[in-house]
């Protein structure tokens, strides 16, 4: 895919933009008032990404996660995280909730 194939939001509608990053923040906020720490957030967003096919998340999230101590084999392993045990019990529940969000039927 070149530079002028793909599709930049923030360029097409900023108005659309803003929320999205403005909701993102708002789940964020929750997420740490939860005291759901900052590791398990990303790789929430590392996974999803994956699954949504997203260079630009992957590429942002997986430094998100790194300077979260998310470590580089966990990350290296993240598409098959249900076969290790890398993972403890509140990663894998949150996974598990992100899978099953992000692949919801249409």
């Amino acid at each position: 895919m070149t530079e002028q194939d793909r599709f930049f939001l923030d360029k097409s509608d900023p108005s659309s933009w803003r929320a999205v990053n403005a909701f993102s923040r708002k789940v964020g906020a929750a997420a740490e008032d939860a005291g759901i720490p900052a590791s398990v957030v990303e790789l929430v967003n590392v996974r999803v990404s994956q699954l949504n096919g997203c260079a630009f998340c992957l590429d942002l999230h997986v430094r998100k996660a790194e300077a979260a101590g998310v470590t580089a084999q966990q990350l290296a392993v993240l598409p098959a995280w249900r076969d290790t045990a890398l993972f403890d019990a509140v990663e894998r529940a949150a996974l598990i909730i992100a899978e099953t969000a992000t692949l919801l039927p249409d």
